[in-house]
């Protein structure tokens, strides 16, 4: 999502007028989220796979689970298929799969592939993709003085070497389900562990969303700006900063005027 970052999942938002291409998730767009340079009052579409391919009853979304499905557990565990599907039972994955690609493939014919190419190592020159230096977000030059002070910080991905609670996975790593034999309160537990290594996530994930969407990476910029604030503004914002992650950095702005 372009305003809150969330991965997104159908149906979302597509802003008719933004270009490059702004998606948003229907909770941001239910209350009326802006960002940047896009607006509410943007002519949008909605984007969503609910019509139907082969079959009236099958979606083109539930046609992506199904291939999803059976390239996780394989052809023929279609318990595991329908378990993963959630909305189809095993009989109608089977049935549906047999009849649209197996059996329509058999009678229509299977669509013309490209010949393989052999896989060639790709030089220097054509894997590396150089980024554009810049200061915001901050992209320093390689091996420069700013890139030393940003160590840690790996620009093309905007991302951290050492994230927040960064060893928050290695409480589950050695967990396993597929061990039919354990008892329902092992069970249990090993799906509480689960539920709290997801809330340290979205810990992490929300501290990384506040880092962003304030600039927080770009230091230079935020010395640069308090230096030109006087002694009474710059206590101002100092007291001010705990409601920041309450609100975005517009309205963070709007309240401190």
């Amino acid at each position: 999502c372009f305003i809150c970052s969330v991965a997104l999942k159908e149906p979302f938002i597509r802003c008719s007028r933004c270009r490059p291409v702004v998606d948003i998730c229907v909770h941001c767009f239910a209350r009326g989220a802006e960002r940047g340079r896009h607006r509410n009052d943007h002519s949008y579409e909605i984007i969503s796979n609910s019509f139907p391919v082969f079959e009236a009853a099958w979606s083109a979304e539930e046609e992506l689970r199904l291939m999803d499905a059976l390239s996780d557990c394989g052809y023929g565990n279609w318990a595991e298929v329908s378990k993963q599907m959630q909305t189809k039972t095993e009989e109608e994955c089977r049935g549906h799969y047999n009849q649209c690609y197996i059996k329509r493939a058999l009678t229509h014919g299977l669509p013309v592939l490209e010949p393989p190419k052999d896989a060639r190592t790709p030089t220097v020159a054509t894997w590396s993709v150089p980024f554009k230096v810049s200061e915001d977000p901050p992209r320093p030059p390689m091996d420069s003085v700013r890139s030393i002070e940003l160590a840690g910080y790996m620009p093309c991905r905007g991302d951290f070497e050492v994230e927040y609670d960064n060893y928050a996975e290695f409480d589950i790593k050695d967990i396993s389900f597929e061990n039919t034999n354990d008892s329902s309160l092992l069970t249990e537990l090993k799906i509480a562990a689960v539920e709290i290594f997801l809330t340290r996530l979205r810990e992490r994930w929300y501290r990384k969303q506040i880092v962003r969407r304030y600039g927080l990476v770009n230091i230079k910029k935020w010395q640069m700006l308090e230096k030109r604030l006087d002694r009474a503004e710059r206590e101002l914002r100092e007291s001010m900063l705990p409601f920041a992650r309450l609100q975005s950095p517009e309205d963070h702005e709007k309240l401190i005027q």
